[in-house]
């Protein structure tokens, strides 16, 4: 469990300055606990983030972060082999270079919606690693 808590933890300094921090440790928690329940834990802090209006950059690293913490205890759970791990980093990382591609987009007046799009990607890169890592 020692992967899972790393990321945990920089998860944690991401969300500690945020309004009422409390909220997306308790959440978090969950991620930590179970998979369903991390899945559920996920959707409730894109909520969380959304209603906040924190829907820039950093909600989108706090959301892959916990995406990331909640694979990684998945594959922790399965003794994964360590190159699952890269492929996971390398994977949920990549929802940052999306959400700059089409926040670039977005300064040259192409009509997008940043955070949605970008959430939805972490969202489906989520699905991809775990039909693609633990099921295949």
């Amino acid at each position: 469990m020692k992967y899972s808590l790393i990321t945990w933890l920089v998860f944690l300094g991401f969300v500690i300055k945020l309004p009422h921090p409390w909220v997306p440790i308790l959440i978090s928690t969950l991620a930590l606990t179970s998979t369903t329940l991390g899945i559920v834990a996920t959707m409730g802090l894109a909520l969380y983030l959304i209603l906040t209006g924190i829907t820039n950059f950093l909600g989108v690293a706090i959301i892959a972060l916990l995406l990331l913490t909640l694979e990684i205890r998945e594959m922790e759970k399965k003794r994964a082999p360590f190159n699952h791990y890269l492929s996971a980093v390398s994977a949920i990382g990549s929802s940052m270079v999306f959400y700059t591609i089409v926040y670039a987009f977005y300064l040259i007046k192409v009509p997008l919606e940043v955070t949605w799009i970008a959430v939805a990607f972490a969202f489906l890169l989520y699905a991809f690693i775990r039909r693609a890592l633990l099921h295949g």
